[in-house]
């Protein structure tokens, strides 16, 4: 399972702040060599917050354009994301039966 099922599957109902304890949870292994680093920490906050927003159907703040994939449709996605494109983040929701919004 990749980190990101893993923080989907265990963290995807939470509130939206992560805590050091969660982190450390989702980071396992990793976590000594991160949470000594302000930026990888902050940059993994992030990417977990992320992933809650995005299993929860709601669209991330730096999500502000649309994208075609195969499988979803129109999605929003950050600025830059490949397009059109076989994977983008909504994908494993979807078959997960999450939402996605603006998927047409």
């Amino acid at each position: 399972m990749s980190l990101l099922e893993k923080a989907l599957e265990k963290y995807a109902h939470h509130e939206s702040e992560v805590s050091d304890q969660e982190l450390r949870e989702v980071l396992e292994d990793d976590w000594d060599e991160v949470s000594n680093d302000p930026a990888q920490l902050e940059a993994a906050r992030y990417s977990l917050r992320t992933i809650r927003q995005i299993a929860a159907g709601q669209v991330p703040e730096s999500y502000t354009a649309t994208i075609e994939c195969h499988h979803c449709g129109k999605v929003p996605a950050w600025p830059g994301y490949p397009t059109p494109t076989n994977n983008c983040p909504w994908c494993l929701g979807r078959v997960a039966g999450r939402p996605i919004p603006g998927a047409s």
